[in-house]
């Protein structure tokens, strides 16, 4: 098993512990779901090498969407269930070697965000669903700009992203309050941006922890986003 991070591990409202992986024996993308009273295994994608990397969100009506790299293809996919089964697999992306450090949230209104490395460009993108056919982006073409991705989405007008400026060794924030992307870098100390993880919180607030390389420290930001502000 490979790929098992807090991206990966959802709850939904029936108390079920939801979990992708990437299984090695088989190179398959598996969800396991269950708890101490009991687990079950399911293969959700078994097409030549897939789930390599994967992230798992739950849609307000307790559904399930998953997204993953296509590792021979160097593709990202797309699958959901909303109750009757998980949806044959789509291709959001094919173009270049897509899919690296994927993160998926969902919506209020169930549509689906999808920030995730394209290693041929070496650029952080971005890929919603919110018109009913998948749209993407560049989002951050400096440099190598994009590991260590987390999104966090409140509906089409409010996205968050952290990431890793691999390039400056600092950790960024893009934020898209509607039409544009704005960039902002939020730790440029000591080879910042590892492991990040991001949640709004209040209003436009977002909180971020990543690790610093220098000192191995975990560090924790607060970020106030308004219009094209920060502080």
């Amino acid at each position: 098993h490979r790929d098992l991070k807090p991206a990966n591990i959802q709850v939904t409202p029936d108390g079920k512990v939801n979990i992708t992986h990437y299984d090695t024996s088989g190179d398959d993308l598996e969800l396991v779901r269950g708890n101490f009273g009991g687990w079950t295994n399911q293969t959700l994608d078994a097409t030549n090498n897939m789930g390599s990397e994967t992230s798992l969100a739950v849609d307000t009506g307790g559904g399930l969407h998953v997204a993953y790299r296509y590792e021979s293809g160097g593709d990202l996919r797309y699958s959901k269930n909303t109750g009757a089964g998980f949806t044959a697999a789509e291709n959001v992306e094919t173009a270049n070697d897509v899919g690296k450090y994927v993160s998926l949230d969902v919506d209020t209104a169930g549509k689906a965000h999808v920030a995730h490395f394209d290693e041929t460009t070496d650029d952080l993108r971005y890929a919603t669903n919110t018109l009913g056919v998948w749209a993407t982006t560049v989002v951050d073409a400096n440099g190598t700009s994009g590991t260590y991705a987390s999104l966090d989405a409140l509906g089409a007008g409010l996205v968050f992203i952290g990431y890793r400026d691999d390039s400056q060794d600092d950790a960024r924030l893009a934020v898209n309050l509607g039409t544009l992307w704005q960039l902002f870098t939020i730790d440029a100390v000591g080879g910042a941006g590892q492991y990040i993880s991001l949640r709004h919180g209040h209003g436009h607030t977002v909180w971020m922890s990543h690790r610093e390389t220098g000192t191995g420290e975990t560090r924790v930001a607060r970020i106030s986003v308004n219009n094209t502000d920060d502080d």
